[in-house]
C-alpha cells in the first residue's frame, strides 16, 4: 500500500498596507506545482493442494493545498500591476494485485486492488481596499488545474472458488476565487478572471479464472466526483468586482469566469469456471 499527501500546505504572497511607486511592474504571484507518481503492487502464489492465496494493493493520494495572492490595503503607482494565483496538481495512481493456485487447484484465490485520489484546496487571487494607478492593465487571476490518472487491476487464477474486486476513487473539489474588493483602479485595462479546468481518468479492470473449480466471481467499480470547495465561505469558481470599487480605465473592463470538467470511467471483469458452476 502507499500514502501521499501535500495537505494542510499553503502557498501566500501578500503585498500589505505599503506604498508603492514603481517605473516597471508591480506582480504579485503564487504557484502550487504538487505532481504524485505511485504505484502499489501484490502478488501471492500458493502451491499445496488446499491453500488460500490472496493479493491486496491500495493506493491513496491527497493534496488540498490552498494558494493566495494579495494585495491588501496598499497604494501603488507602476507601469503595470498583477495579482496571480494558480495551482496545477497531478496524480498518476497504480494499483495492480494478482493471486494464483498453482497446487492441484483445490484451494481458493483472491486479489483486490483499489485507489483512492483527492484534489482540494482554494485558489485565491484578490485585490482588497487598494488605491492602484498604472499606465498599462491591472489584472486579478486565479486558475486551478487537477488532472488525475488512475488505474486499479486485478488477477485471480486457480482454486476451486476464485474471486476478486478492482476499484477506484476520484475526488476533485479545488476552486478559483479572483475579486476586487473597495479602493480603486486608474489603468487602461482591468481584467478579473477565475479558471477551473479539472480532468479525472480512472480505469478498473478485474479477471477471475478458476479452471478446475465451482465459482469465479469478479467485480470493478469506478466513481469519479467533481465539484466545488469554498474559499471564504463562496463556493465554485467566481470573479467578481464588489465593495464599492472606484474603477477608471481608458480601455476594457473585463470579468469572466470559466469551469471545465472532464471525467472519464472504464470498468471491466471477467470471469469464467470451466467447470461446473457459477461464473460471475
Amino acid at each position: 500500500a502507499t500514502f501521499n499527501t501535500f495537505d494542510d500546505a499553503e502557498t501566500l504572497a501578500e503585498l500589505s498596507s505599503s506604498t508603492v511607486k514603481a517605473t516597471g511592474k508591480v506582480d504579485v504571484t503564487a504557484s502550487d506545482n504538487s505532481k504524485i507518481r505511485t504505484g502499489a503492487g501484490a502478488a501471492t502464489l500458493t502451491m499445496g493442494s488446499k491453500g488460500l492465496g490472496m493479493g491486496a494493493a491500495a493506493s491513496v493520494n491527497l493534496t488540498s493545498a490552498d494558494v493566495t495572492a494579495r494585495i491588501q490595503s496598499t497604494t501603488i503607482t507602476a507601469a503595470s500591476v498583477k495579482a496571480d494565483a494558480s495551482a496545477e496538481r497531478e496524480i498518476l495512481s497504480i494499483a495492480v494485485a494478482g493471486a494464483a493456485d498453482a497446487g492441484k487447484g483445490e484451494g481458493v484465490t483472491g486479489s483486490g486492488a483499489f485507489t483512492y485520489n483527492s484534489i482540494g484546496g482554494s485558489v485565491l487571487s484578490e485585490v482588497v481596499d487598494s488605491n492602484v494607478t498604472s499606465s498599462g492593465a491591472v489584472d486579478v487571476l486565479a486558475s486551478e488545474e487537477s488532472d488525475v490518472i488512475s488505474v486499479a487491476g486485478d488477477l485471480s487464477v486457480g482454486g476451486k472458488v476464485s474471486v476478486g474486486l478492482s476499484g477506484v476513487a476520484t475526488k476533485l473539489s479545488g476552486n478559483a476565487y479572483a475579486r476586487l474588493s473597495g479602493g480603486s483602479i486608474r489603468s487602461q485595462s482591468l481584467s478579473v478572471k477565475s479558471v477551473t479546468d479539472r480532468d479525472s481518468t480512472g480505469i478498473a479492470v478485474g479477471v477471475a479464472a478458476s479452471p478446475n473449480g465451482n465459482a469465479s466471481l469478479k467485480g470493478s467499480v469506478v466513481v469519479n466526483i467533481a465539484g466545488s470547495g469554498s474559499t471564504g465561505g463562496r463556493e465554485g469558481t467566481i470573479a467578481e468586482i464588489t465593495g464599492g470599487a472606484q474603477i477608471s480605465t481608458t480601455g476594457a473592463i473585463t470579468v469572466a469566469a470559466a469551469e471545465r470538467n472532464n471525467l472519464l470511467s472504464f470498468a471491466g471483469a471477467a470471469a469464467a469456471t470451466f467447470k461446473s458452476g457459477p461464473g460471475i
